[in-house]
C-alpha cells in the first residue's frame, strides 16, 4: 500500500488531474491494464490500485470537463466488471450523465459488457433493498440536472 505522510498534500495529489484532465483513479479506470499483456494479467494489481486510491480519498464523482465521464464510465467502457464493482462498493453514483447523456450502465451496454451491466443492476438492487428512500433521494439532483444542461 502506498503511504503519504503529508495529509494536506495527499488530499490535493490524490485528485489532481493531469494535462488530459484525468485524475489518478480515472487513469487506472481508463487504461485498465499494463502496456504488456492483457486485462486479466493485471487484474489483482489493478483492483489493489483502485482500492488504495479510493481508501486515500480519490473522488469517484469527478468528471472531465469535455466528456463529463467519471471513472465509473471509463471502467464500464473498458468492460472492467471488477473495477466497476469496487467503485460502486465505495459509493460511486449510478446516475451521473456524460456529455452524451449516458449513464455508466449505458456505456457498459453499448460496449456490450453485459457482466458490467449485471454489476450495476446487482449493486443498485442491493442499495434499493437496504434503504430505498435514501437511494432515490441521493439520485434526484443528478436526474433533475440532466434535463437542464445545454447538451
Amino acid at each position: 500500500m502506498i503511504e503519504i505522510d503529508f495529509p494536506l498534500l495527499k488530499e490535493k495529489l490524490i485528485n489532481l488531474p493531469n494535462k488530459f484532465k484525468f485524475t489518478p483513479l480515472m487513469c487506472v479506470c481508463f487504461r485498465g491494464y499494463l502496456t504488456k499483456g492483457g486485462a486479466k494479467d493485471a487484474e489483482v494489481a489493478r483492483i489493489d490500485i483502485v482500492n488504495t486510491l479510493l481508501d486515500a480519498g480519490a473522488e469517484t464523482m469527478y468528471s472531465t470537463p469535455d466528456t463529463k465521464m467519471t471513472a465509473t464510465h471509463w471502467a464500464a467502457y473498458r468492460k472492467d466488471a471488477a473495477v466497476v464493482n469496487a467503485l460502486l462498493l465505495k459509493g460511486a453514483n449510478h446516475f451521473h450523465f456524460s456529455h452524451m447523456n449516458r449513464l455508466p450502465i449505458d456505456v457498459a451496454g453499448s460496449s456490450r459488457a453485459f457482466d458490467v451491466v449485471d454489476e450495476f443492476l446487482k449493486n443498485y438492487y442491493e442499495s434499493v433493498s437496504i434503504n430505498p428512500n435514501q437511494v432515490i433521494h441521493d439520485s434526484l439532483p443528478a436526474l433533475q440536472s440532466a434535463g437542464n444542461d445545454d447538451r
